[in-house]
């Protein structure tokens, strides 16, 4: 680390050719971007290139919010950045391919990681659902009850009469 308390020769810096100040002799770069660094020694410039990244990736899910709870399929969608997708179910990492829809009962974690380390994790649970098969009987069962009945009261006025 160059430091104007250690180097007499170096007098000062410059971030994209502005002079820039020191924080106690370090240099402080908060905001991403890239900047060309210049280090000014005996009155030669030295310049180099820095690459900073402090934003985590982000991905999509559709059919539940980020720790949240749903029974209807979830879709996990392509990270905005390059980076490593892990999903985990109860704990346990899983073979997951992008678009394919989430239906098992589970607490999922999906973990993205950027190229230089950033994390970002999601959480969500996906509950046991009625299947549709369930649903189409809750359905269909009245009806037919209804039906029969109907049937049935109009069959008994025809013997009636």
């Amino acid at each position: 680390m160059i430091s104007c308390a250690t180097s007499p020769q170096f007098h000062s810096v410059t971030i994209n050719g502005e002079d820039k100040r020191l924080n106690y002799g370090t240099l402080e770069l908060t905001e991403d971007g890239e900047y060309e660094v210049g280090v000014i020694v005996m009155g030669n410039t030295y310049l180099f290139k820095i690459t900073v990244d402090g934003t985590a990736p982000s991905l999509s899910l559709k059919g539940v919010q980020n720790n949240g709870e749903c029974t209807n399929p979830v879709m996990i969608g392509e990270p905005d950045e390059n980076a490593t997708v892990t999903v985990l179910k109860d704990g346990n990492e899983i073979r997951y391919t992008f678009g394919k829809k989430i239906t098992e009962p589970g607490k999922y974690t999906v973990r993205v990681v950027d190229e230089v380390g950033n994390i970002t994790e999601y959480y969500f649970t996906v509950k046991e659902g009625l299947n549709g098969g369930i649903i189409a009987m809750i359905v269909i069962l009245p009806l037919v009850v209804i039906g029969t009945v109907v049937v049935f009261i109009i069959v008994k006025k025809k013997d009636k009469n």
